[in-house]
């Protein structure tokens, strides 16, 4: 009811949507560079917002973006100030120009990817689609979430190296919950159906004709459709047109039968579906523990020490705790309550799977990288940070991310290099950017990988693995070719 007047007021005010809208992105902005500076690995003050008692500060400072004209000062000033007062991040005449640009950016990307998502429905997959405003606005308020801490994490990770893991559980946790309350907030996917009987013919016909969740299975899951459809999309033209599931299986005449069958069925799904959703969510508590393995050591000294540093670290007690305590509440709330019911209960694990394939991704490139030279070739960072983009995106989108953040570093890692910033190269923003080519260009990327990630889901995961692996393999070639170089 309050998203449908919301709905309303915005159709009929859209030039005081986007001054708010411009408000709401500088806010956003100056919140980004206050944790930047808060949470970086060295602490700044350069945001207005973090006290110091060095750096007096007057209220024009704490504008958004407006404010870092008056904060100039403090860089003319730059020989007047002492060595501590520089170590606080006011290091150089210039320290003011990127808070403020991501202020900026920040308060025109909101006004740009809420007349893209919501105003020209530019995510929707075919041109004759349709769905709810309302539909739009939560989805565009949940990438604002996700959209602004991605640029926090980049930020900090071009900085010092770092993503921190307040921000990443926050979004995680954060996109978890809002994916299983509003499955609409997941990009929008057409649904195919291969017809068994024609496979040589490959006849392809479609479920439904509105755009439903990306959600993790191939798309024979009709009563999930249909259920969809009767919570969410009760448009005036759009009917589902899904395939009836045949009672001839069914006795006719008995129908206590028919719903001890119905209820046999359904209690082994959620049993089947509580125990997948367990098992991610005990395999994302284990990869956030304080974990550390050394590969240079054997095999019974490494994992010694592996179990030493878990029982030594004080985080990991809550961790333990977490994960057993979610599991325990899930198995009351699925089983004895209506609360969850087929439909969040399959779109929460939807988001798990997302969660768990984003890491695998990056974390497997780790491993196998490790493996092969031998040196960390990319932070855990980056594993939780893709993670918490496949919880919003889907495990499809991850992989799409995958191979797109490469080349979406390319550039700046070349400039980078030129300047001399060395070779490390935080690898944080190039996935961030990599997400939002992904949700700008998600029409033209889901017609083109539809039958590839959607009906061919395994054959996928394979075939992404056996690439993780070949890359291992190359490198460890080149290493090998590199080390007689060297000694001849």
């Amino acid at each position: 009811m309050f998203i449908s007047l919301f709905s309303m007021v915005i159709l009929q005010y859209t030039v005081i949507v986007y001054l708010i809208l411009f408000l709401l992105g500088a806010v956003l902005g100056a919140l980004v560079n206050w944790y930047v500076d808060r949470y970086g690995w060295i602490e700044r003050f350069r945001s207005p917002w973090r006290r110091s008692d060095k750096l007096q500060r007057v209220w024009f400072d704490f504008i958004p973006i407006l404010g870092w004209f008056k904060l100039r000062r403090f860089g003319k000033n730059l020989h007047k100030l002492r060595e501590s007062e520089r170590a606080a991040g006011i290091d150089n005449k210039g320290f003011w120009i990127r808070p403020l640009f991501v202020e900026l950016f920040a308060a025109i990307g909101l006004i740009l990817l809420y007349y893209w998502e919501v105003e020209q429905a530019g995510l929707l997959p075919e041109t004759n689609f349709s769905e709810p405003l309302e539909t739009s606005i939560i989805r565009f308020a949940a990438h604002i979430f996700l959209f602004t801490l991605l640029l926090a994490a980049s930020l900090t990770d071009l900085d010092d190296f770092i993503i921190p893991a307040n921000l990443t559980i926050i979004g995680t946790i954060g996109g978890i919950f809002i994916v299983t309350i509003f499955p609409q907030v997941l990009l929008p996917a057409t649904e195919l159906y291969l017809d068994n009987k024609n496979k040589s013919h490959n006849t392809v016909e479609r479920l439904t004709p509105y755009p439903v969740p990306l959600h993790f299975c191939s798309p024979d899951k009709i009563e999930i459709l249909r259920n969809y459809n009767l919570r969410n999309l009760q448009t005036k033209d759009s009917t589902p047109q899904v395939i009836k599931i045949s009672d001839s299986n069914f006795d006719s005449n008995s129908n206590s039968s028919r719903m001890i069958f119905c209820n046999k069925k359904l209690c082994r799904e959620s049993v089947i579906q509580f125990l997948l959703i367990t098992f991610l969510w005990l395999f994302w508590c284990f990869a956030m523990m304080d974990r550390i393995w050394y590969f240079r050591l054997s095999f019974r000294r490494a994992l010694l020490l592996f179990f030493r540093n878990l029982y030594r670290s004080s985080a990991t007690k809550y961790w333990l705790i977490l994960s057993i305590f979610v599991p325990a509440a899930l198995f009351i709330v699925i089983f004895f309550t209506s609360f969850l019911d087929s439909v969040n209960c399959h779109y929460l694990l939807s988001a798990l799977i997302g969660l768990a394939a984003g890491m695998w991704l990056i974390w497997s490139v780790r491993l196998v990288a490790g493996f092969a030279l031998g040196v960390e070739a990319m932070g855990f960072g980056d594993v939780i940070l893709l993670g918490m983009i496949g919880v919003f995106a889907g495990w499809q989108s991850c992989i799409v991310i995958f191979f797109l953040a490469p080349f979406a570093g390319i550039i700046p890692s070349l400039i980078g290099m030129l300047l001399g910033h060395g070779r490390m190269i935080p690898y944080g923003p190039f996935l961030s950017f990599a997400t939002l080519l992904l949700i700008i260009f998600w029409a033209i990327i889901w017609r083109t990988m539809e039958q590839i990630l959607f009906q061919s889901s395994i054959q996928t995961a394979i075939a992404v693995q056996f690439l993780i692996i070949l890359l291992g393999a190359m490198l460890i070639g080149w290493k090998k070719i590199k080390e007689k170089i060297i000694h001849q």
